[in-house]
Order: C-alpha cells, then sequence, then structure tokens
C-alpha cells in the first residue's frame, strides 16, 4: 500500500520486514503492473530489487513487458521505458 501513495522510504522498510512485492491492489491486479501503468519508476524499481516476480500475468495474460509496450508515452517519458526495459529484460 505504501507504494500506491508514493512512500518509497515506508515501501523500502517494509519490504525489508518481508513485506509481500508480489502484493495485488484492491482491484486485484499485481502492484509491480500498476506501477509500470503509472510510469513510477521509483516503485518499479524499489519492487525490482525486492524481488518481485517479474514474470507475472494480468487477468488478460499480458506479461510486464507487454503492459509497457501499450503505454501511451511521450517523448519526454522514452526514459522510463528505456529504464523499465532494462530492469525487466536484466532480470
Amino acid at each position: 500500500i505504501a507504494l500506491e501513495y508514493k512512500q518509497y522510504a515506508l515501501a523500502k522498510y517494509l519490504l525489508t520486514k518481508k513485506a509481500n512485492p508480489n502484493h495485488k491492489t484492491k482491484d486485484g491486479s499485481f502492484l509491480v503492473a500498476k506501477l509500470i501503468e503509472d510510469k513510477d519508476m521509483e516503485g518499479f524499481r524499489i519492487l525490482t530489487n525486492s524481488g518481485a516476480d517479474l514474470k507475472i500475468k494480468n487477468d488478460e495474460e499480458e506479461n510486464l513487458l507487454f503492459i509497457l509496450a501499450k503505454l501511451d508515452t511521450q517523448k519526454k517519458e522514452q526514459k522510463f521505458v528505456e529504464d523499465s526495459l532494462k530492469l525487466l529484460v536484466g532480470k
């Protein structure tokens, strides 16, 4: 929940205390996927570094790479896409 409200320090602390990096939001979607959809690189990086499953799929059977590819990004947001790809492919 801390990451949903961009409370990064709290999220890092909770993850060190065994919070689930594969948490699902109230609507049943994986938080890691929501962070990509919200273009929240810091939150995405925190979950990635905490062992989040990067091979998850949403209810439509879309993996994180597909979700990233579907994003409507502006030129200024290309760095987010590039950095996210590095995290996804590098793991």
